[in-house]
């Protein structure tokens, strides 16, 4: 079949004969990705029918929508079955059925993933997505449960242009910790399809830059995402080696995720002296802005606050020399107390010795523009070999887009990236403000006795033996410089 095929050598033949049963084949435009997944879905379909079987092979083609068959599957299906002369296309595809019968009484069929659910139910020997980047991580799940059919070899494959750190990357890439075990990827990139029409590779290397170009005609996994909250992410600048520094603050940040995962992060921010354009006349105070370092990440599933505090404690006596936190930030939601224990996942952390308290709440553009700010600058940075799935997840964070590329939610797509971004977003509410800050406003402000900043900065400078907390008896106060006193104490 692949010498009738013609298909090309390497990646495409490769993925084509493959023995393993996960597989996916990522490459850039025009790589040939449609056709090699018809191709491999053939290969399962003419599997000989065993003994005491009664049914031939059955398999499924499946894309986000009917119109995407229609204008790319069918196309592609009906040259392939022509060439190979595996049945009459004329009179063995039902159209109104979407469903092809082969020669050896195989029969394939085409369906959308626009509702998974309906994919339930049927026994399948194959699936094969098309542009997976288009579908879910729930469409790939529910099609795997459908590999039952008995007596035949089984298989789920995928192709699809990369999309940043999607569902494709979890599930087949060597570096994902959660990768599927057998799982095999293959890219190919658009220079290896021989069938391409002339001059199809020059208008793409006039069109397509960058990282951008490295994605869409490489078909590598680069950390771009169509509609992604964070342009400016790029996980090859911004992912370094990075070592914890005691002589600058620590901060987390929380995402609860209640019932789902949730999140600490752990890191610190520098003030950093603002750059001055060469030959600029600034004869303004000296100012400086933020860089944020994320050093570490704890990321579980039902854990209990006492799990949690355990955990925390633990990072920062193994990681971060014993140090204990200037600040821990939370989703302002874990003050909603549980109606069966009557306390809040934050009254929780506290009791279990874990001092994150909630943050105020906002809407989320206002620390995404924040982040996006700083990441524009190059001053996010996040330890490599330690962190790495939270640089996947700013590279695959998401906008929902509609019909013509336009963002048509006010808030991102929630899926497991969005964890780590609330996570980051609380924290960097408080700790990074907008622009910079000068020299002067960083240092201590002294404040003059008629202030009320005086009051609070002398209760503040005085030891706590001398603070007064109140007593039993209610009796008026009174502030002097230095102390807070009761009168007539």
């Amino acid at each position: 079949m692949s010498r009738a095929l013609d298909l090309n050598p390497g990646a495409q033949t490769d993925f084509v004969m493959s023995p393993s049963q996960y597989t996916a084949y990522v490459g850039g435009v025009g790589a040939g990705k449609t056709f090699a997944g018809i191709a491999r879905g053939l290969r399962y379909s003419l599997q000989p029918k065993p003994d005491g079987v009664f049914h031939a092979a059955r398999g499924v083609i499946a894309a986000s929508s009917y119109p995407v068959l229609r204008d790319t599957i069918v196309p592609t299906l009906e040259e392939i079955i022509t060439i190979t002369g595996l049945a009459d296309w004329s009179k063995d595809y039902k159209k109104s059925e979407k469903e092809l019968t082969l020669i050896n009484g195989s029969v394939i069929r085409l369906r959308s993933l626009d509702k998974p659910d309906w994919m339930r139910g049927p026994e399948y020997s194959w699936f094969f997505i098309d542009e997976g980047r288009n579908v879910t991580m729930e469409a790939w799940k529910v099609l795997t449960g459908r590999l039952r059919q008995r007596g035949y070899d089984t298989s789920g494959f995928v192709c699809s242009t990369p999309n940043g750190y999607d569902w494709m990357w979890r599930v087949f890439h060597e570096d994902s910790e959660n990768r599927v075990p057998g799982a095999v990827w293959y890219n190919a990139p658009t220079t290896q399809n021989r069938h391409l029409p002339p001059g199809y590779i020059d208008n793409l290397k006039a069109n397509y830059h960058g990282r951008f170009y490295e994605q869409e005609v490489e078909g590598k996994f680069v950390g771009l995402v169509e509609g992604g909250v964070f342009p400016y992410w790029d996980p090859a600048s911004f992912l370094v080696p990075i070592e914890y520094r005691p002589e600058l603050p620590l901060y987390t940040g929380w995402d609860f995720g209640f019932g789902d995962l949730g999140v600490c992060l752990f890191m610190q921010v520098e003030w950093l002296d603002k750059q001055v354009a060469d030959g600029a006349n600034y004869k303004g105070p000296r100012m400086q802005v933020p860089q944020l370092y994320i050093l570490d990440v704890i990321a579980e599933k039902e854990w209990t606050a006492a799990d949690w505090a355990l955990a925390y404690k633990e990072r920062l006596e193994t990681a971060f020399q014993g140090a204990k936190t200037d600040g821990d930030y939370g989703d302002p939601a874990g003050m909603q107390r549980n109606p069966s224990t009557g306390t809040s996942v934050i009254a929780d952390l506290n009791t279990a010795g874990v001092n994150v308290g909630p943050v105020l709440k906002r809407p989320q553009d206002y620390s995404l523009r924040i982040l996006n700010n700083m990441m524009a600058g190059g001053r996010v940075l996040i330890a490599k070999g330690v962190a790495d799935t939270v640089s996947h997840a700013l590279a695959s964070h998401k906008w929902k887009l509609g019909t013509e590329g336009m963002k048509s939610a006010k808030d991102p797509v929630h899926d497991w990236t969005s964890h780590y971004v609330d996570a980051l977003r609380y924290a960097a509410s408080v700790l990074l403000p907008f622009g910079p800050r000068s020299v002067e406003d960083a240092s201590e402000k002294e404040f003059e006795p008629n202030q009320y900043g005086y009051v609070f900065q002398q209760g503040l400078s005085k030891p706590d033996s001398d603070r007064w907390l109140g007593n039993s008896r209610k009796r008026r106060a009174t502030f002097e410089p230095g102390t807070i006193v009761p009168r007539g104490a």
